[in-house]
């Protein structure tokens, strides 16, 4: 780091096992020799350094059983990742422009891709990310495709500790299903929430509340088999639990479709008195 700059470094001390195990420390190190002091508890920290703005970071483990001198913690520049969309069927205009590309982990990052379908997240914190949302995909399209360093991910987890390519192919064979959710009488029931759980595991479960005629419609969908639910109303951190699912298979409906086709089901909600 520059002697001659106002640079302040932060620097955190989490517990081994994550800020629920223990009490979380901070300190402070600013130039010209960056030193730091901080009082922790005994036992197995590591150790997060970083520059106001994510510009640039360090990491550490240290193991406290009383007073330690010496501590180094090495900074190096954040990663910068630099995405792109591309298509995996040839011929056919596509426009990649104003795709919006969310990404969360040690904190939240978003960007817009540009007319070659270009997009870059500067200054991210290393850790664990998650693909948190792809919005305004072209119509006909749907993410076929998630590479990090060459690397295939998933959405839901994938780690950053050095600058890299983030590649997302799409496929213009999107499918898509609509349909209506009714009461028991048959009626559209439109105060309710339909929940769409993928099977093949790569693609990303989704949550939709109907219109005011019950009617749903779920677009940009890779082809495959689905499992569709209707709630009268369900908790966000119920809904995603296959635990919590299973109670209500009987009243799912399993939906298939193939490439470029769009499919219409019938939903019964499911009432608040059955999940008591």
């Amino acid at each position: 780091m520059p002697s001659d700059s106002d640079t302040f470094v932060q620097i955190v001390f989490v517990p081994a096992g994550g800020p629920s195990a223990g009490m979380i420390s901070y300190a402070g190190a600013r130039p010209p020799d960056y030193a730091f002091d901080a009082s922790v508890r005994p036992g197995q920290y590591t150790i997060q350094a970083s520059v106001s703005g994510a510009s640039a970071y360090g990491r550490g483990t240290v193991s406290v059983a009383g007073d330690i001198v010496g501590v180094e913690i090495p900074m190096s520049p954040a990663p910068e990742v630099a995405g792109r969309f591309t298509v995996a069927e040839s011929g056919g205009q596509v426009s990649l422009k104003g795709i919006g590309v969310g990404i969360q982990g040690p904190a939240s990052a978003g960007a817009v891709s540009d007319s070659a379908g270009k997009f870059t997240f500067s200054r991210l914190y290393p850790g664990s990310w998650s693909i948190s949302a792809i919005n305004s995909l072209p119509d006909g399209c749907y993410v076929r495709e998630l590479k990090f360093r060459d690397q295939e991910i998933s959405w839901d987890r994938f780690d950053i500790s050095a600058s890299g390519p983030l590649e997302i192919l799409l496929s213009t064979t999107a499918a898509q299903i609509a349909g209506t959710v009714s009461d028991t009488d048959g009626k559209p029931f439109p105060i309710s929430t339909v929940v769409l759980i993928p099977a093949d595991g790569k693609t990303r479960s989704a949550k939709q509340t109907v219109d005011d005629n019950g009617n749903f419609r779920f677009t940009h969908l890779r082809p495959g088999t689905y499992k569709l639910f209707a709630w009268q109303e369900v908790d966000d951190d119920l809904w995603p639990d296959a635990e919590f699912r299973k109670k209500y298979e009987n009243r799912a409906v399993d939906v298939t479709v193939a490439a470029r086709e769009s499919k219409t089901v019938q939903l019964r909600v499911i009432p608040f008195e059955a999940m008591k």
